[in-house]
């Protein structure tokens, strides 16, 4: 992805000095002074500033699901349209968040122990935003809204690539960028199809498996993808930077905290203690119910490898990052397009 602007300002091409004369020393030589030169990093912060703020009030005043709605419902539509392909990425975000929010409302509603008590507090000794639609009823509400998730982050990638190959038919993106760009895309294509199976493959059917689909078809490709933006990209606002180091520090630092947390999680002592006619078969462990017994607690509830905070903080902090997301990405070109149909006119 390209940047469409230059954030730099030129550099003046006035003398150094360019200083006016009065009557007592017009006709002396000019003497060198002091010469300022020209803020170009304030400047250029200014510029970032500014860009910072219109995106935040897009975001804040045009939801883009609800503008996507109104477009399909009751806009006539433009044959000559500008698409801004980042839109259908916030609109992605948008709707996760949305269905977050309710699944935690309806789980805490309807079944408030699962928060004081689940199998992956145990493990990693806090609670995962999966807590709040890993369980019914609120995994059938998630459901249908992770599918729509999944189609709009499709559409941006798709629309991604379109971008990156236009603008390399223009010369302005080298051929390894674009491959970047498509692969990039391709992979979070294709990782995004499995997202709904985080709410079939749940922590009461395998707690590692769910976890592990979580942090490698969820959290990597998600941050490697954010990542290519930035490598396409020519020119990149310092704001961005700082959120791109923080953004990559928290998605390395969730998926080492949570593969050492599982890996060095005691399974056997959970197991056997939780029912100890259990027969010592990983493939056929004790029921969720059982091991979330109290009875189970001193068993199962153990001390994560990595500091439960150290772990939470890059969970939260990473989706935090997420949700900056529209806001810091790289700015890039919008996508003319000119519809017609192959209908003949009479």
């Amino acid at each position: 992805m390209v940047s469409a602007r230059k954030w730099l300002p030129k550099l003046s091409s006035k003398p150094a000095n360019d200083r006016p004369i009065d009557a007592k020393t017009e006709g002396a030589p000019l003497l060198p002074g002091p010469v300022t030169p020209k803020p170009q990093f304030r400047d250029s912060l200014k510029r970032e500033a500014e860009t910072f703020r219109g995106r935040v009030w897009r975001v804040l005043t045009r939801p883009a699901c609800l503008e996507f709605l109104w477009q399909s419902t009751c806009f006539e539509g433009d044959p000559d349209e500008d698409i801004i392909v980042e839109r259908y990425l916030e609109a992605a975000l948008e709707t996760f968040i949305f269905t977050v929010a309710v699944s935690w409302l309806i789980t805490w509603q309807f079944l408030p122990s699962i928060i004081g008590r689940n199998l992956l507090d145990d493990i990693v000794g806090y609670n995962n935003v999966c807590v709040g639609f890993d369980m019914p009823p609120a995994r059938y509400f998630a459901v249908p809204f992770l599918v729509l998730t999944s189609y709009l982050v499709i559409r941006y990638c798709m629309l991604d690539s379109t971008r990156a190959n236009q603008l390399y038919k223009l010369g302005q993106v080298s051929q390894t960028k674009l491959q970047i760009s498509r692969w990039a895309n391709v992979i979070f294509s294709v990782c995004v199809l499995f997202w709904p199976m985080l709410l079939v493959v749940t922590p009461d059917v395998s707690a590692t498996i769910h976890t592990n689909m979580f942090l490698f078809i969820m959290i990597l490709p998600i941050t490697l993808s954010t990542a290519a933006n930035f490598v396409e990209a020519d020119n990149i606002m310092v704001g961005s930077y700082v959120w791109l180091a923080i953004y990559l520090v928290c998605g390395v630092g969730l998926i080492t905290c949570g593969v050492l947390d599982f890996a060095n999680y005691d399974k056997y002592a959970c197991y056997k203690g939780a029912d100890p006619k259990w027969d010592g078969d990983l493939n056929n462990p004790p029921s969720a119910q059982t091991v979330l017994l109290p009875s189970s607690t001193p068993y199962c509830k153990q001390p994560p490898f990595v500091p439960w905070y150290i772990t939470a903080t890059c969970d939260y902090g990473w989706f935090t990052c997420v949700f900056f997301a529209p806001i810091f990405l790289p700015v890039a070109p919008v996508l003319k397009v000119d519809y017609e149909t192959g209908v003949d006119e009479a």
